[in-house]
């Protein structure tokens, strides 16, 4: 199971595609879902800007428009593009990682609570849903602006989020029949 973060590497993967500011990129993670495969706070992409600064992966440049201040765009470097190129296969190769399974062992240490659990276990069923029916959107209004890759990953994510539902469902009818 990965240990750290590799939001580093989805920052320089963006200005891989095109030079940005740190509003952009926090803006087109939650508009492309990016945020469904990582957890990301506005601060996180500021420091993590300023760590792949730091290292040399990226540079900066100040633009000005207009009266406005002047906005700092962070454009991805040599240095950084060869890490980039280092760590996507890494990434690729690793175990998939499920970020929501805690709830499963937090069901198995608290089993005075069971009402509380179905209910609770119910609630994730229906945000689950809402964020299948969000991909699906999104993948729908997009889908014929994708690459072939990036369709195949949001009906990947599709099914694992389906079979997790499915799992809800489960769980749910076994927990009530054993009341």
């Amino acid at each position: 199971m990965p240990t750290k973060s590799n939001l580093d590497v989805l920052v320089l993967a963006m200005l891989d595609q095109e030079p940005m500011h740190g509003y952009e990129i926090t803006t087109k993670i939650k508009e492309q879902l990016y945020d469904v495969w990582v957890d990301v706070a506005t601060s996180s992409i500021y420091n993590t800007l300023k760590k792949i600064e730091n290292q040399g992966l990226a540079k900066t440049t100040e633009i000005r428009l207009g009266k406005q201040p002047p906005r700092t765009t962070f454009t991805i470097t040599k240095k950084g593009k060869k890490y980039l190129n280092q760590k996507i296969p890494q990434i690729l190769q690793q175990e998939p990682y499920f970020k929501s399974f805690m709830h499963a062992a937090l069901m198995t240490l608290n089993k005075s609570n069971q009402k509380n659990i179905i209910q609770n276990l119910q609630q994730q069923k229906i945000n689950t849903n809402a964020l299948v029916d969000k991909i699906a959107e999104y993948h729908s209004k997009k889908k014929n602006n994708m690459a072939k890759a990036e369709q195949l990953i949001y009906e990947h994510l599709k099914c694992l989020y389906k079979a997790h539902i499915t799992w809800l469902e489960n769980t749910i009818n076994d927990l009530e029949n054993r009341k």
